[in-house]
């Protein structure tokens, strides 16, 4: 799988940073993960595109999420975007509480990663409930 960076960004990929310049290219792991992220990039093989397809069908299914914390409790969100009052719909706050984030995570797995990323990145600071929590939707 191949995609080519539309605009230049940055991204976390299993805790490395990777700086993207205009049209630089990305495949197998990293492509998928870009891909699956919404970085800006646009697929540049088959296989790339059949899997935007392939996300897209699933993103049609409107559905709702219960996403279980540590302490036992359980919160259900509603995991549709096409509703605009959502706040599940904006970006990520990593640095809301912990039912905020995993509000906004529901059980995408792709969200998942993204939070992942982004509360690991915060070194010491990363909260380790958070982290056990988003490990387990995206194994699950």
């Amino acid at each position: 799988m191949q995609v080519t960076a539309d605009n230049a960004f940055t991204a976390v990929h299993q805790h490395q940073i990777l700086d993207a310049a205009k049209g630089a290219m990305f495949s197998g792991d990293i492509a998928t993960y870009l891909l699956r992220t919404g970085a800006a990039v646009s697929p540049s093989d088959d296989e790339a595109e059949q899997y935007v397809a392939d996300r897209a069908a699933e993103a049609a299914e409107p559905d709702v999420a219960e996403v279980p914390l540590g302490d036992g409790d359980v919160v259900v969100v509603k995991t549709d975007e096409s509703d605009g009052d959502s706040d599940s719909a904006g970006e990520l706050d990593i640095d809301a509480t912990v039912p905020e984030v995993l509000a906004w995570v529901g059980e995408d797995q792709d969200r998942a990663l993204v939070a992942f990323d982004a509360e690991t990145a915060k070194g010491d600071k990363a909260r380790s409930t958070l982290l056990k929590t988003l490990t387990d939707i995206v194994e699950n």
